[in-house]
């Protein structure tokens, strides 16, 4: 497992570096991702928005996301 930043890694410049940062993670092996705890929902399916964008994505529950690399 690796950990996902829904609401923004302190140190990440905006919410697309942590994607990108995820896809790294994804193309390296990564096969399920666990978030941190956050506050508002909105950023939540906003960081899921993104990840489709990026992923073949796969989701169950509230806050693991099951990633799959596309080729």
């Amino acid at each position: 497992s690796v950990s996902a930043y829904p609401e923004k890694h302190p140190q990440s410049p905006d919410v697309a570096a942590d994607v990108d940062m995820l896809k790294r993670k994804v193309d390296a092996g990564a096969t399920r991702a666990l978030t941190q705890f956050f506050f508002e929902n909105d950023d939540y399916e906003r960081y899921l928005s993104a990840c489709v964008r990026q992923f073949e994505l796969h989701y169950s529950g509230d806050v693991q996301m099951k990633l799959r690399r596309i080729d």
